[in-house]
């Protein structure tokens, strides 16, 4: 598996306290009961740090799920 898309999962499951087993590119907002405004929060910072980049606040909203998240991240010029 592609090493971004390894260390974006470990973001993930960091972040919203989940095993890494169920972070996947189905994985959205709604579907973990975790991921509230402080996991929110404390993903994007983990995302930042990670891997280098700075969202602006109206990105923020579309970061919801994981493949928005790999999208999002895509259009950064990080590489997956």
């Amino acid at each position: 598996m592609n090493e971004n898309l390894e260390k974006l999962r470990q973001c993930f499951a960091d972040s919203l306290q989940v095993d890494l087993i169920e972070i996947s590119d189905s994985l959205k907002q709604k579907s973990v009961e975790k991921w509230d405004s402080l996991a929110m929060i404390s993903l994007i910072i983990e995302i930042e740090a990670v891997f280098g980049v700075s969202f602006l606040v109206s990105e923020l909203t579309e970061l919801n799920s994981f493949s928005a998240a790999v999208e999002a991240l895509k259009r950064k010029g990080v590489s997956f």
